[in-house]
């Protein structure tokens, strides 16, 4: 578990996968195929596991914005062969696997719903719609990436959504997500804000949307939502047209977000003390399993 998944790279500039970076694929075709039936390979993913040094190199040659380099990874930029994603992968297990999930969440995107993909970047005039539509960007990758990790942690058996005695998320984040909605007109698009806004939007779909009331009773029941659950609310965002995407999120946002936030703390907080993680810093890589339905 504490293996990372760089890869190196010849003298002519061509990646050289290593051995690690095929047990992490090898694990994402395994989730992958549970939720979507198909494989990362059939979809035309290209998925480069970088090193720190030529992910910066990679993303220069790219001719991704400057912000990138600070980024876990990006996507997507493609090419005759494929949807390429570009990854950082001088992490440790469950952070690597969460950043490849995310971006290929950003992918099946792109492949699902194009027009809706790109809208947010070519149609918005106004700031604030195009950090709105950050957000919800945003919170279709993280609902794939969690549902991955909880199906991860279904087929293995080990806890995914949990941290273990002693450690928490501090407050101040969880916080975050409740006020997500007040910070980001101020925000910038490619801010915190809009990943917060992002994970407020999957609770409150779940907890007011009335076409996904069956989840809001499995997630009363059993206290999270199975990875098939995550990719059900992945598919109502992704599935909608550009033009309902506000009113959608206008709709499932109460004005009142105090019982939500109820509700958040105490799930998160039902998630400590649990097993399953043999060290705690591991953690870092699955923080969206745990502060999601």
């Amino acid at each position: 578990m504490r293996q990372t998944f760089s890869t190196t790279h010849s003298s002519d500039g061509e990646a050289v996968e290593s051995d690690n970076s095929g047990l992490l694929l090898e694990i994402l075709d395994n989730t992958y195929y549970h939720l979507t039936g198909t494989s990362p390979a059939h979809e035309g993913y290209r998925i480069h596991l970088l090193s720190t040094v030529d992910y910066w190199r990679v993303t220069d040659e790219e001719g991704a914005p400057p912000g990138h380099k600070a980024a876990a990874g990006w996507c997507c930029r493609e090419k005759d062969d494929g949807s390429h994603m570009f990854v950082n992968a001088d992490n440790l297990l469950p952070r690597a696997l969460s950043i490849v999930f995310h971006e290929v969440g950003h992918s099946l995107h792109d492949i699902l719903n194009p027009d809706q993909w790109r809208e947010w970047s070519e149609e918005f005039e106004y700031p604030d719609e195009i950090r709105t539509w950050r957000a919800y960007v945003e919170a279709i990758a993280m609902a794939f990436e969690a549902a991955n990790i909880r199906i991860l942690g279904e087929q293995t058996g080990v806890e995914t959504s949990g941290l273990p005695a002693g450690w928490h998320i501090p407050d101040s984040y969880i916080d975050s997500i409740l006020t997500s909605p007040v910070t980001l007109p101020g925000s910038e698009v490619y801010g915190p804000e809009a990943y917060d806004r992002g994970r407020l939007l999957i609770w409150t779909s779940v907890l007011t949307d009335p076409e996904l009331s069956h989840l809001r009773r499995e997630f009363e029941s059993n206290g999270r939502l199975s990875g098939s659950s995550l990719y059900e609310v992945f598919l109502k965002l992704v599935n909608m047209d550009g033009d309902e995407i506000v009113p959608y999120i206008d709709s499932v946002t109460p004005d009142d977000l105090s019982a939500v936030r109820q509700v958040v703390f105490d799930t998160v907080r039902q998630r400590y003390g649990l097993s399953g993680l043999d060290y705690p810093e591991l953690s870092q890589g699955i923080y969206d399993s745990i502060v999601l339905p």
